[in-house]
C-alpha cells in the first residue's frame, strides 16, 4: 500500500509541471466579411495628421464598427499589397508610403493604400485615406480582411 500511495504522489506531482493540452482551449472569434453593404465613416478632415481610423458598417441589419491604425512607411509595395510588418526609416523622408491596419473587430496584416508625394502629405491624409478606402473599395476591404488574428 505504501508503494502505490508513494508511486500516485510522484505521478501527481510530475502532472502538476507538465502542460497539458486540450482540444477545448482554442477559440476562434467569427465576424462577417464585408464584400457589399453599407458603410460609412468620420468626415476626412477629422483624420488629418491622425494614425487612427474607423468606419461603422452595417451588415444583414448589424451594426459592425472597423477600426484601426496606420503608418507612412518605407516599405513599398503596390496598392493592395499585405505585410506582416513594415519598416519607418530613420530618414523620415523615406516614409512616403501610407499603410492600414485594422486591430477591431480583428487584427489584419498591414495594407499599402497609397503613395504619398513626400513624409509630410503621407502623414496628414494616411489615416482619413485608410477610412476612405475602407468606405468606398471592395478590394481594400477583401485585404483587410485576409490573415485575421485575435
Amino acid at each position: 500500500m505504501k508503494h502505490i500511495f508513494i508511486s500516485l504522489f510522484i505521478i501527481n506531482t510530475i502532472l502538476q509541471f507538465l502542460p497539458i493540452q486540450s482540444a477545448w482551449a482554442a477559440s476562434t472569434k467569427c465576424i462577417a466579411k464585408i464584400n457589399s453593404g453599407s458603410c460609412s465613416s468620420v468626415t476626412a478632415s477629422s483624420l488629418y495628421n491622425k494614425t487612427d481610423w474607423n468606419v461603422s458598417c452595417t451588415i444583414n441589419g448589424k451594426s459592425m464598427p472597423l477600426s484601426g491604425t496606420s503608418i507612412c512607411s518605407s516599405t513599398d509595395g503596390d496598392t493592395g499589397d499585405t505585410r506582416t510588418s513594415v519598416t519607418i526609416s530613420s530618414n523620415l523622408d523615406a516614409n512616403i508610403y501610407c499603410w492600414c491596419k485594422m486591430t477591431t473587430p480583428a487584427v489584419s496584416p498591414w495594407v499599402r493604400r497609397y503613395k504619398g508625394s513626400d513624409a509630410a502629405t503621407c502623414a496628414q491624409y494616411c489615416a482619413g485615406y485608410c477610412t476612405r478606402f475602407g468606405v468606398n473599395q471592395e478590394d481594400y476591404r477583401n485585404a483587410i480582411f485576409n490573415n485575421l488574428a485575435d
